[in-house]
């Protein structure tokens, strides 16, 4: 069984309905493997670059500030140790990497029920060649859509190569995102209220959800 997904072009137009695999766009909603998959991609975009200084790293402290005996005070052999003001961190962090990673049936679940759950609210674009890097004309043709300023729109492509005319034109509208389809993330589709994928790109990303 197929899903119909609607057709429509850059120009506002709507062009009938797309069949599109149900084995992608019909699974049973999985909620762990989207929080799974959420939580990966949330973590492995820090950078896991803090970093601290320990009392060796901290410049100063060579001497030590007052002799060990007779002076009332307590014993001290640095102005860096982590006691005083100035001084080192104790188990501070350190640059490290924080990546987790997924198998990768687990992330392919996730997208599928990522797509199902968006599933009213995506389009098939027909062709997404412009004649020109014109943002008014595709703003334009977004509106004829009901697509507006208060929607968060996502546009898949295949690649940027072929599409520069389309990301110069969408690169100034600030509620449209345009991504390749190999970095579609879960989270890109969740957070959008409209999604416009190129016709093939919906093959390319079928391709790899079912393979």
């Amino acid at each position: 069984m197929s899903i119909l997904l609607k057709s429509v072009t850059l120009e506002g137009q709507e062009q009938g309905t797309v069949e599109a695999l149900e084995a992608v766009f019909g699974v049973e909603l999985n909620r762990n493997a989207l929080f799974l998959a959420l939580r990966r991609e949330r973590i492995n975009a820090m950078r896991g670059t803090a970093n601290t200084k320990t009392r060796s790293e901290v410049s100063g402290g060579g001497r030590k500030p007052w002799k060990q005996k007779g002076t009332g005070r307590a014993r001290a052999g640095s102005i860096r140790s982590p006691l005083w003001r100035g001084g080192g961190v104790t188990f501070g962090p350190k640059p490290r990497s924080i990546s987790i990673s997924l198998n990768k049936k687990l992330v392919r679940l996730a997208h599928r029920s990522a797509l199902t759950n968006a599933l009213s609210k995506i389009s098939v674009l027909k062709t997404t060649a412009l004649p020109a890097p014109m943002t008014a004309a595709v703003v334009k043709g977004l509106a004829k859509l009901n697509i507006g300023s208060s929607d968060k729109v996502l546009i898949v492509i295949s690649s940027y190569e072929s599409n520069e005319n389309l990301l110069l034109a969408t690169r100034n509208i600030p509620y449209v995102s345009v991504r390749v389809e190999s970095a579609l993330s879960v989270h890109d589709i969740l957070a959008s209220s409209q999604i416009l994928i190129a016709s093939d790109a919906l093959v390319k990303i079928q391709e790899r959800l079912t393979a």
